[in-house]
């Protein structure tokens, strides 16, 4: 069945919870900073305001307690938490009536708890990591407020492209929206060139402003890719306006050189694939990579509001939402280019470097895992802020197919120390006191090594056992 299908139990669940805004003069909205949480709040936020709600917004780094004793003392009528709330569920249920629209793993799998309509993707069956975002669990029930909805489509499939759910196609929930929404004329799909501004800009810009994936010695290196094409026999021209077989020849040597700097063969496979145009709202027909690149640049320069507003359809901040994103490609390039030269800390099963900047972080560790840092360890970031750590960490598809669970490795070792975290298998954070990374970080050595290797201890006492026989 269908998810977004009437009868199906996600839909069900997107009803009543459309049946508690109905039934609300006012909403509080809560969500998160990054690409995912600035869509899923866009979607809320613009559903409420086609329908003539009040609501009041907040953007938010943590669900923390601090957070939730301000909200309980606003006493409000109906409060949406968007991209968090299902790992918090005992912190928030004072708040009075809630709606949860997540896809981190729950604390329980119950989609009405009291006063609390959760409507969280695993619940229904569906793979928070790869089928389905907090934008695109949002988009659900704003289907279910009005049909009207339907362009909100664009947005959604932005924030799930943001959280990496676009890698090698999208999947499930993910999927089954942007195939109703092309057949809607929302979206449209087209192959082509899977690196930012493809579309549009010159190879040698292409390749030289590319952190994903990074290119060594030509991602941020202009002239040298300039060389690079013309020592190639390639024209530096858009893509598209390259014939076929010199198309082919580029995609070529670019996957032998990702893979010759280390890259896993999945990351040179998905160089070409599939692309999303958005029709009208909020991308004005752009690239839907280039719209959740927009959207994560605002939640990570601190201007999440511009990101709402793009979401929301205000135009006007467009010119200050691209300003934001060369700015932040810039710093983000710097640190690869940096950590590409320098190197990384190793331990026995992860890697990791300190980051100054906690809100580049999670995005220059997955990069530098993507294309050239050690396959076979998650990377971690560390960023110190007065007395605390700040820590961000990646995996890849390969690694969760050997058993990391990121998610359950940070939760576990922040705690250890007196912090607390959580997040995807794939991708996760956790906040500790600055003193105890050293410790922290031996902590969750331990655990991912385990997950990694979990025969590894048997082995050992199997090949002792043979040598004490053997003696």
């Amino acid at each position: 069945m269908s998810f977004l299908s009437e009868k199906s139990e996600l839909m069900q669940a997107a009803r009543r919870a459309a049946e508690l805004v109905c039934a609300s003069d006012s909403v509080r909205v809560v969500s998160h900073y990054d690409a995912d949480g600035l869509a899923a709040a866009g979607v809320v936020a613009e559903s409420l305001r086609r329908m003539g709600k009040r609501f009041h917004l907040t953007i938010a780094h943590d669900l923390n307690g601090e957070l939730v004793e301000r909200l309980a003392q606003e006493k409000n009528d109906l409060t949406v938490f968007c991209d968090m709330g299902s790992g918090q569920l005992e912190l928030i249920q004072k708040l009075g009536r809630i709606i949860i629209c997540d896809h981190h793993k729950p604390e329980k799998m119950q989609q009405y708890l009291g006063d609390v309509v959760q409507i969280n993707a695993h619940i229904f069956g569906i793979d928070g990591t790869y089928e389905a975002s907090a934008s695109t669990i949002a988009f659900v029930l704003a289907v279910a407020m009005s049909e009207s909805n339907w362009d909100l489509c664009q947005i959604a499939l932005a924030g799930a492209v943001g959280d990496r759910q676009g890698i090698n196609g999208l999947r499930g929930l993910n999927r089954e929206i942007a195939e109703e929404g092309a057949r809607r004329a929302h979206v449209s799909e087209s192959i082509g060139l899977n690196i930012s501004g493809a579309a549009e800009k010159k190879i040698s810009c292409v390749i030289s402003e590319s952190d994903d994936p990074f290119f060594c010695e030509l991602s941020g290196e202009p002239e040298k890719t300039r060389d690079w094409l013309s020592g190639a026999k390639i024209k530096d021209v858009p893509f598209v306006e390259l014939p076929e077989a010199k198309r082919r020849t580029l995609v070529s040597i670019l996957a032998m050189r990702l893979l010759e700097q280390g890259a896993r063969p999945e990351v040179a496979e998905r160089l070409v694939g599939k692309r999303y145009l958005l029709k009208s709202l909020g991308g004005n027909g752009t690239d839907c990579e280039h719209m959740a690149d927009l959207l994560n640049a605002c939640g990570r320069s601190g201007k999440e509001s511009f990101g709402v507003a793009l979401c929301m359809n205000f135009p006007k901040y467009r010119k200050e939402a691209e300003a934001l994103l060369d700015s932040y490609r810039k710093k983000v390039m710097e640190w690869v280019v940096r950590m590409n030269k320098e190197g990384i800390k190793e331990m026995k099963a992860i890697q990791y470097a300190a980051i100054s900047d906690p809100s580049l972080a999670g995005t220059v560790m997955g990069l530098a895992l993507n294309s050239f840092l050690n396959q076979e360890k998650p990377a971690i970031g560390i960023s110190e802020q007065e007395n605390k750590a700040k820590i961000s960490s990646r995996g890849t598809r390969y690694l969760i197919g050997k058993g990391l669970d990121l998610a359950y490795a940070l939760k576990v070792a922040s705690e250890s120390v007196g912090g607390y975290g959580g997040g995807h298998p794939i991708a996760a954070g956790a906040t500790i006191p600055k003193e105890k990374a050293e410790e922290f970080l031996k902590k969750l050595d331990e655990i991912v090594d385990v997950q990694l290797h979990p025969f590894k201890d048997a082995s050992e006492v199997k090949r002792q056992a043979e040598g004490g026989a053997g003696a």
